[in-house]
C-alpha cells in the first residue's frame, strides 16, 4: 500500500507539471535534485532540511540538462525559479519525500517527470507537424488555436501562440506592402 506522504508528494508534483509550459524547467530541476540524491552527491536529510546546500547546485544541474533538450535554459528572475521551492509547490520536505521514494524505486520520479517532459514536447511536435504539413490555402487559424485550448499541456502556452501569429502577420505585410520600418525614440525628459 501506498502511504498518504507520497501520495500528497505526488500531487504536489503533479500540481507543478500542469502549471508548466511546455519547457518544464521546475520539474526538470526537480528531477536532477533527485537524480543527484540517487548518485550520493546528496543526502535526502540535506534535501529535506537544507535548501542552501542545494538551490544553486540544482540550477545548474537543470540548466544542463535544457541546453541539451532545449539548446536553451531558464531566463526566468531567480524569484520565479526559487518559487520552486515554496509552500505552494514543492518544498523541500516533500522534494524529501519524493527522494526517498525515487531511491526506493530505482529513479521511478525521475522518469516520471521526464516522461510527462515527453508528452509535452510530443503536443508540440503535433502543433510542428501541423503547421509543416498544412498547405497555406487549407490552414485554419482558429482550429490551430484551438488545439491550445483543447490540449490541457498547451493551455498555458496560447500567448506563444498569439505572439507567433502576430509576427507571422507583421512579418507578412511588410513584405508583401514592401513597407519600411523605422523605430524612433524621443529625447527622453530629463527629470534630474
Amino acid at each position: 500500500m501506498i502511504d498518504n506522504k507520497i501520495i500528497e508528494a505526488k500531487g504536489a508534483l503533479d500540481a507543478l507539471i500542469n502549471k508548466q509550459r511546455a519547457y518544464l524547467y521546475k520539474p526538470i530541476q526537480i528531477a536532477e535534485i533527485l537524480y543527484h540524491v540517487r548518485l550520493g552527491d546528496l543526502s535526502i536529510g540535506e534535501v529535506a532540511k537544507s535548501l542552501e546546500t542545494y538551490r544553486n547546485k540544482s540550477k545548474r544541474w537543470r540548466d544542463e540538462v535544457t541546453r541539451l533538450l532545449l539548446n536553451q535554459v531558464s531566463t526566468s528572475s531567480q524569484k520565479y525559479q526559487d518559487n520552486l521551492f515554496g509552500s505552494n509547490a514543492v518544498p523541500p520536505a516533500i522534494i524529501g519525500i519524493l527522494a526517498d521514494y525515487n531511491n526506493e524505486h530505482d529513479g521511478i520520479v525521475e522518469r516520471y517527470i521526464y516522461q510527462q517532459f515527453g508528452k509535452k514536447q510530443g503536443l508540440i511536435m503535433t502543433l510542428m507537424s501541423v503547421l509543416d504539413d498544412t498547405m497555406p490555402a487549407d490552414f485554419n487559424l482558429e482550429s490551430f488555436l484551438s488545439m491550445f485550448v483543447t490540449e490541457k499541456g498547451l493551455r498555458r502556452s496560447i500567448d506563444k501562440a498569439y505572439e507567433a501569429v502576430v509576427y507571422a502577420l507583421f512579418n507578412t505585410l511588410v513584405r508583401a506592402l514592401k513597407i519600411n520600418v523605422t523605430v524612433h525614440m524621443m529625447k527622453p525628459k530629463q527629470i534630474f
